[in-house]
């Protein structure tokens, strides 16, 4: 689950399809003390197909990709969006 190594220090740990999974799993990267954010846009909502095109990716700092990598490999994903 390892990208590579973005110009500001963060790698991409794993790209979802939704901003709601991106978002879970920032909070469960944050509640076990790592800091993460989601990259990528649907411009507020205003329009969500480029979401769904890029996707929505996850980051953390380089040095917290092991422990976020164990993390979601313990953790079930979010279930897909019906």
């Amino acid at each position: 689950m390892r990208g590579p190594v973005r110009p500001d220090g963060n790698i991409v740990t794993l790209t979802t399809t939704t901003k709601p999974d991106a978002l879970t799993i920032v909070a469960l990267l944050k509640s076990n003390g790592i800091t993460a954010m989601v990259s990528g846009t649907d411009a507020d909502g205003w329009y969500p197909h480029l979401g769904f095109a890029a996707g929505y990716p996850v980051l953390v700092f380089e040095e917290d990709v092991d422990e976020a990598t164990r993390i979601l490999e313990m953790e079930p994903p979010p279930p897909p969006v019906q």
